[in-house]
């Protein structure tokens, strides 16, 4: 599933892109996205959970990007991972199981040293995959990277 905070992530890459070529890219393959997996709304509970959290971090001088933070309280409340390809943050949202996915040109690749192209991204020489389920999709190749 994907949280509606999610949705807003991906349409701003769409209305950044630089050409109509570009445009027309990222809409088909956020159509596709979005016909294929559903869109969860952010509720009252989620919120209260992510003020809570929000709160704790900050007690322990830590600044959970806001985007961040509700997109991991969403995949909290129904029990999922988050699958990204830049987990720092995420990593910060107690009890969250994140996974790292591939960068391209791999993607959507959970990052595998059986993919010639995770050691060389990631510089690791040993076993790096985690377990699994995510709650946002990694990013296919094309739509994102012309």
């Amino acid at each position: 599933m994907l949280s509606s905070i999610t949705v807003i992530e991906l349409e701003h890459g769409l209305h950044r892109a630089r050409t109509a070529e570009q445009t027309r890219a990222r809409r088909d393959y956020l159509d596709t996205v979005f016909a294929a997996i559903p869109v969860e709304p952010f509720t009252r509970e989620m919120a209260q959970l992510a003020a809570k959290i929000d709160a704790d971090a900050r007690q322990i001088g830590r600044t959970i990007p806001f985007s961040d933070l509700l997109i991991g309280v969403t995949a909290l409340h129904f029990g999922y991972a988050v699958g990204t390809r830049n987990p720092r943050h995420f990593r910060m949202v107690p009890n969250l199981a994140v996974i790292q996915l591939c960068a391209p040109p791999c993607a959507p690749f959970l990052l595998t040293d059986d993919c010639p192209a995770c050691r060389l991204h990631s510089g690791k020489k040993g076993p790096n995959i985690e377990l699994w389920g995510y709650s946002t999709p990694p990013l296919a190749r094309g739509a994102y990277e012309q």
